[in-house]
């Protein structure tokens, strides 16, 4: 077997890994590479500067091959979920209220409005509990708690604000796939229903309580001793659009075009940066 790599394409080839190796594998100036343990039988590396396409490289990259692997590293996964008003909403946009379907979220460069009724889950969710986004999300997180390794741990932490007000973390990291699936199905619940959820998106805040969360209460050692591998996963539908200190950015100081319709909320370069009193705005915040 013969293989010819770019630096960028072994790069991506060492990532894709995704362990590291007791010693290394060794990039010497000419691209020459070598393998700690070596490779199968058959297998060489082509040095791509030895090709004339490209410009030498030096560094050292640290692999394990996947056919030294002997065993996968556990890793530890922190989920942070939206839990907001239009996540109760069908990934059109529509909620129910009243009987009645409405266009509860219209997006850019439509020029109609939302309906300013629509809350959310508390009475305009999506008359069809199946299609909600959340629905769909925490489904999703089911199927893949069902693909974790046996010593694979989870924490979740479900972010919203306003009417629900509250970033809440699961009590605890946990293996057992029945305790998570709970978990994943009580996070941002709205009056113990799993799928109606309400609130502002609070973004800044829950990735605040994610790091709060790795500081102070990491996962334990893995059963061999070893550190896990921290895997963050963050999931919305919506763009950030309230300060850590819960009120909401209209931004209409940076982005005064936006102060009817469509607003603001609806676009990332107006939660970025900061304001004249030096706050971050929200998908800035949510970024540091």
């Amino acid at each position: 077997m013969r293989v010819i790599l770019s630096a960028a394409a072994l790069l991506g080839v060492l990532l894709a890994t995704g362990a590291l190796l007791p010693q290394p594998v060794s990039v010497a100036s000419t691209i020459q590479l070598t393998a700690t343990p070596p490779l199968p039988s058959g297998a060489a590396f082509v040095p791509m500067a030895q090709t004339g396409l490209m410009k030498p490289a030096t560094g050292s990259i640290f692999v394990q091959p996947r056919w030294a692997a002997t065993e996968r590293r556990p890793v530890a996964y922190l989920v942070v979920l939206d839990a907001g008003a239009a996540m109760s909403y069908n990934f059109a946009g529509y909620g129910t209220r009243n009987d009645a379907d409405r266009r509860c979220e219209a997006y850019p460069p439509e020029t109609s409005t939302s309906d300013p009724g629509c809350d959310g889950g508390v009475s305009s969710a999506w008359k069809v509990p199946s299609e909600r986004r959340v629905y769909v999300l925490k489904q999703a997180l089911i199927t893949f708690i069902d693909q974790l390794g046996p010593n694979d741990p989870m924490r979740i932490i479900a972010f919203a604000g306003g009417l629900s007000g509250h970033v809440a973390a699961s009590s605890g990291w946990s293996t057992d796939k029945a305790v998570l699936k709970q978990m994943a199905l009580d996070a941002g619940a709205l009056e113990n229903d799993p799928y109606r959820t309400s609130g502002a998106t609070t973004a800044a805040e829950g990735m605040q309580a994610a790091r709060t969360v790795l500081a102070e209460s990491p996962p334990p050692a893995t059963p061999n001793g070893e550190a896990y591998r921290t895997q963050v996963i963050y999931i919305t539908d919506s763009i950030p659009n309230i300060f850590l200190d819960g009120t909401h950015n209209d931004a209409l100081d940076i982005c005064p075009q936006h102060a009817i319709w469509p607003p603001a909320d609806y676009y990332p370069e107006c939660q970025l940066g900061s304001t004249a009193d030096q706050r971050l705005r929200p998908l800035a915040a949510l970024i540091d």
